[in-house]
């Protein structure tokens, strides 16, 4: 029997469920549940192909595991994906002494600058950590925090830290936010000295620092490298000129969190276009671009390449060896990485890190 079991949390509650595959109906499951990976619940085997438990908002990274016996008594399991359960808010100071201590993956919620931080972090004894950033998100199908890849960490070869948008709870009506936070205050730059913490506590130069996105987290993750000392910055497909993306997005953003109705380009560029940026503060970048996704060559890598000497139509580096693009085509258009560019981004990544160029 095929199926699929989906979690996700509440503010008072884990909530699991058992969807098959194969549209057939499940009238026999049971569950066990998991916080950071110790068995601690179960549902015994009943006709609820769901199940609700209290987690009393104890931190942890939950998992539920389901269980459905057939009609043959044959038994059937599958594990679910992970979710956090955020505790109180937490200084940088004791955000340092958790991660320093840190033997597992945990969940994080850390006040710092302006800025209230969700974050994931899983230890790794590799003297490099991936800093995986947020896309845009479907507000319809969960509330935030957001996390993209985290489901990914043992690819990584390092350290994972995972963190959310703050932007995206200013408004309940943003989907995409950049990690720009409002006019007055840059989340990249409070998001940074986070940063700067956990690799400070854990023993890694910001040089070992990877900072990685796709999309919207691809501008992110640039943007992010170049308050980092020689971090190398890994962008899939990114916005690198934000006004240039869909003016509905820019529009919600530019009321709900920078409260404008017009835009100040010159005020606001070196926040908002990656050319303008490296103009002040360069970060080592690795860009991935599919040509089929055609809006995000035409209007964003093709200008950027252009003003930093890229390659216009082939991988390889810019005439500084700064930049590194990978040029790659995939029908599936604006989306994350291929495998096969996963695995050429990786290689990557590594043969910089031992050059140290």
């Amino acid at each position: 029997m095929k199926f699929n079991v989906k979690i996700h949390a509440t503010d008072a509650e884990i909530i699991g469920s058992i969807v098959s595959e194969e549209n057939k109906c499940v009238d026999n499951a049971a569950f066990y549940i998991y916080r950071d990976g110790e068995y601690i619940d179960q549902q015994w085997y009943s006709e609820e192909n769901s199940i609700k438990y209290a987690h009393h908002g104890i931190e942890g990274i939950y998992r539920i595991q389901g269980f459905v016996k057939d009609e043959n008594g044959e038994i059937f399991q599958k594990l679910s994906g992970e979710t956090p359960v955020f505790g109180d808010v937490i200084s940088l100071s004791e955000f340092s002494e958790k991660v320093s201590k840190a033997q597992k993956p945990m969940p994080l919620h850390v006040s710092a600058g302006e800025y209230n931080f969700h974050c994931l972090y899983a230890p790794h004894p590799s003297s490099s950590i991936f800093v995986l950033l947020t896309a845009a998100v479907d507000r319809d199908k969960m509330p935030p925090p957001y996390f993209n890849r985290w489901g990914w960490k043992e690819q990584f070869p390092g350290k994972v830290f995972c963190i959310s948008d703050p932007t995206l709870c200013l408004d309940p009506t943003i989907s995409i936010g950049w990690y720009l936070g409002n006019q007055e205050h840059d989340a990249t730059a409070d998001m940074a000295d986070l940063v700067k913490v956990l690799a400070g506590s854990v023993g890694v130069s910001e040089g070992n620092v990877i900072t990685y996105g796709s999309s919207a987290g691809g501008f992110a993750a640039i943007m992010l490298g170049t308050y980092l000392d020689d971090a190398i910055s890994v962008a899939i497909n990114p916005q690198t000129d934000i006004l240039k993306f869909s003016q509905q997005h820019v529009d919600k953003l530019l009321s709900t969190c920078f409260e404008l109705t017009s835009f100040d380009e010159r005020r606001f560029k070196e926040r908002t276009n990656i050319a303008e940026r490296l103009k002040i503060k360069s970060t080592r970048i690795i860009l991935a671009q599919n040509v089929l996704d055609s809006h995000h060559w035409v209007n964003h890598y093709l200008p950027l390449a252009e003003q930093i000497d890229l390659p216009m139509a082939v991988s390889g580096f810019s005439k500084n060896k700064n930049y590194y693009s990978i040029i790659y085509r995939d029908s599936n258009g604006h989306a994350p990485e291929t495998p096969e560019v996963f695995d050429e981004l990786l290689g990557k990544i590594k043969s910089l890190l031992l050059k140290g160029v």
